[in-house]
């Protein structure tokens, strides 16, 4: 009940339980607009970008992942209640003990980002990109001649 009580003390104690109804309505509704606002000027910021970030904890030692995000298609509400993003594209991963190159399905994976690490990572170019995946290419083709 507390909840409840700390939560319409930003409202004037003079409104009808109607008028606090219509007055938390459209608050809601603001908030729904920001976030729906704030999506879609990230979508827009992170269409067709390619990022890079070195991950330093990964289970195969340090890891140089670069990523093509075509396009954010969806979003989920972590336990804190922050978004996490899921995104369309490509990821190519580069370490001592593993590299390797995949699509990113949102419909078939659970790989996404939080705005946070988006920010994090750095832009590069797409000729960056295409160099990365011509480095990853050229790797392929020596594992595949020298394992069969």
């Amino acid at each position: 009940m507390s909840r409840v009580l700390d939560y319409i003390a930003k409202y004037d104690e003079n409104l009808t339980i109607a008028q606090l109804r219509e007055a938390i309505e459209l608050d809601k509704r603001i908030a729904d607009k920001k976030e729906i606002d704030d999506l879609n000027q990230l979508k827009e910021e992170f269409a067709n970008t390619y990022l890079k970030i070195i991950d330093s904890e990964s289970m195969f030692g340090k890891t140089l992942n670069i990523y093509h995000i075509k396009e954010i298609t969806r979003t989920e509400r972590c336990t804190d209640w922050s978004l996490y993003y899921y995104v369309k594209g490509n990821k190519i991963s580069f370490s001592e003990r593993d590299t390797y190159c995949r699509t990113l399905n949102p419909k078939k994976d659970r790989f996404g980002f939080s705005e946070e690490e988006l920010r994090d990572m750095t832009k590069i170019t797409e000729q960056e990109y295409a160099e990365y995946m011509h480095r990853y290419s050229r790797i392929k083709t020596m594992l595949t001649e020298i394992i069969g």
